[in-house]
Parts: C-alpha cells; structure tokens; sequence
C-alpha cells in the first residue's frame, strides 16, 4: 500500500537502522490480533530506540499490544541494551502468556549474551526461572528420561526433589517428557 498524505500520523517514519513498511500506514489489520500494524510499528519503534514511556502509553491506548505483539518488538530493545523497555513490556504482561515462550525468551538470553548486555541477560533470566521454574539441570534430566534410564532418573530426583517442577529449555517439566515418550511408570 503506498504511503499517502491522508495516512499520515505521528508515528515515525524511522527507528534507529529500522524504516517504517508501508504497510504500517493506514487502517491495516494484522490477522490474529486485529491491530492495526501502525500500532505494531509504533511498538517496535519504541522499543528499538528504548522509549519506555511510548511502550507504556501505546500499552495504555491497547491493553492487548503488548500481549500480541510484544515478540515483534522486545528483540529490538533486548539487541540494542534497552533494560527499561524491556522491563516496562514484562511489567506489562509480555510473557503472561505461559510456556509457549520458553524459546522465544531464550533466544532473546543468546542475544543479549551475544551482544553482551548482561543487565538484560540477568532480567530475562530471572523471569525464565521465576515464571516458568527454569533450571539448566532440568536438561539433563530430560534427556535420562528420553534414555528411558528409569533409575537414574529415580536417582537424580531423591537427590534434588525440586527437580520434579523444573523446566528444561524448551519449558518442559521431567513428568512432560515422561508423558511425551510413553512412560507409564515415570509419570
């Protein structure tokens, strides 16, 4: 869709190295949340140059923006250092949605590790293991259980009890994957 004058708001037309798409102009919908993508470009926007205040305004406007969208645009803020927009999306319910987002938030961890944007790595983190029970020993675990090695699952969870609610990195609990590989007598 073209840009034209009557289309035109106060939205920016560039975010950092990030252009406005033309299709961000006018009344356009996307299909699952049915916002209008100018809100979405606003979002990302916000996030790519670190306005924490423009998130929660937009958040305001359209409780469900950042429910929806906050995966378009938190990796723009997460990249570039950005902790209070990040902070102001998670505030604002970002990753209330559940263990769906388990990969998505880890590959937002590698690239704030990447880039070396620890105080963003240590939020991120901190919401992995508080809202989903992360623990990077729920991964091995995973994989005794997918050994079918039943003892040695027995085993590692006498010695560490809270193991039976940690989630691995794709969100799984030990009694998922028992369920997931057929073990009856695990699960």
């Amino acid at each position: 869709m073209p840009r034209r004058s009557e289309d035109r708001d106060d939205l920016p037309e560039q975010a950092g190295r990030f252009r406005r798409p033309d299709n961000a102009y006018g009344d356009e919908v996307e299909w699952h949340s049915g916002l209008p993508f100018r809100l979405i470009w606003a979002l990302t926007a916000a996030a790519a140059v670190g306005d924490a205040l423009a998130i929660r305004k937009l958040a305001t406007d359209e409780p469900d923006l950042i429910r929806y969208h906050h995966i378009d645009a938190m990796p723009f803020a997460v990249q570039a250092g950005h902790i209070d927009a990040v902070r102001v999306m998670i505030d604002l319910g970002a990753f209330d949605v559940g263990y769906v987002e388990m990969h998505r938030i880890n590959d937002m961890i590698d690239a704030a590790e990447i880039r070396g944007r620890r105080s963003v790595l240590d939020l991120l983190d901190g919401q992995r293991r508080s809202r989903w029970h992360y623990r990077p020993e729920a991964n091995d675990l995973a994989g005794i259980i997918k050994d079918r090695a039943l003892a040695r699952v027995a085993e590692r969870m006498d010695a560490d009890p809270d193991l039976v609610h940690a989630a691995d990195d794709y969100g799984n609990a030990p009694m998922h994957w028992a369920a997931l590989t057929g073990q009856l007598a695990l699960v």
